[in-house]
């Protein structure tokens, strides 16, 4: 709702600006926008300065959803191997994941092929599977920590791929 509100809100001053400088086609803008900035030179680094903020404010958030990322996988594989509940991760999840896109100012929602609670369940299905194997030595240490590390990256991997996709 908030998301609606801001965007009408940025939609209603659009509309009076471009009604009171009668900029309606992006020839009239870009022609408005040429002569106010020589008219106004000292906007021009203002501009250059946002646009390099805001770059750098987006590299920032890609780092630590990245970071967060992976604090999670690893927290995650911890809570399968032990047999825990799971549900808490994906609550931290959709948590971080709408301060990542509220951070980077993008509001559009794409649905993702499979719930986040599916993958989930399909890694704890891995992780318990590898645990049983090792437990029954039907598998050498060696392959279960090669499995484990697998299970890992495909789940980090994972992880960033819906991110990427509710982005």
């Amino acid at each position: 709702m908030m998301n609606l509100l801001r965007k009408l809100r940025r939609l209603q001053s659009e509309i009076k600006f471009h009604t009171k400088t009668r900029t309606f086609t992006h020839k009239q803008r870009a022609r408005y926008q040429q002569e106010y900035l020589k008219t106004h030179p000292e906007q021009q680094q203002i501009i250059a300065n946002f646009r390099d903020n805001r770059h750098s404010v987006w590299a920032l958030n890609a780092d630590t959803q990245s970071y967060a990322d992976q604090l999670l996988a690893k927290h995650l594989a911890k809570q399968m191997i032990a047999g825990q509940e799971t549900a808490n991760i994906d609550q931290v999840r959709r948590i971080l994941d709408r301060f990542f896109d509220l951070v980077s100012h993008d509001y559009q929602h794409v649905d993702v092929t499979a719930p986040a609670e599916a993958y989930i369940q399909a890694f704890g299905h891995e992780y318990r599977f590898v645990t049983t194997e090792l437990e029954k030595k039907a598998i050498s240490p060696a392959l279960g920590d090669q499995l484990y590390h697998e299970i890992n990256q495909a789940q980090t991997l994972q992880l960033m791929d819906l991110t990427a996709t509710s982005d």
